[in-house]
């Protein structure tokens, strides 16, 4: 992909709610610019829903794999650079493998596993209070 111009930040969420990730990039004395992501397959829009003190779960860890093995680990920060922060939804890819399991790990430790059924395209994880 080639972005002419001068751009100055850039976003990377499922802005149209479709399980793809697409890009919006920012420009100096320019129009903001939606790419919207139609080629990717769809992948499994996570919502995460935090307690007092961390509602937007910072440090939560999410695993995706198969009932067998877990992916690799991707975590909900609050930014990885110059004025950023992480999409309040997470889209991960899915296998072709049915059903798949999704593990988070909470701040305190805690862990809570979620059986993703085929056909399954979001879901909410709440964090446990106990």
């Amino acid at each position: 992909m080639r972005i002419t111009g001068d751009q100055r930040g850039c976003a990377v969420a499922d802005f149209d709610h479709d399980g793809r990730v697409d890009l919006l990039v920012g420009q100096n004395a320019g129009q903001t610019k939606l790419y919207r992501n139609r080629l990717a397959k769809r992948g499994l829009r996570v919502r995460l829903s935090g307690k007092i003190g961390n509602p937007n779960c910072i440090g939560v860890r999410l695993r995706l794999g198969t009932l067998t093995a877990l992916g690799p680990a991707t975590e909900v920060r609050s930014g990885g650079g110059y004025r950023s922060q992480d999409a309040s939804v997470r889209v991960l890819a899915l296998g072709d493998e049915t059903p798949a399991r999704l593990q988070v790990t909470w701040p305190s430790g805690k862990k809570t596993t979620t059986v993703i059924q085929k056909g399954v395209t979001e879901i909410t994880v709440e964090e446990p209070i106990q």
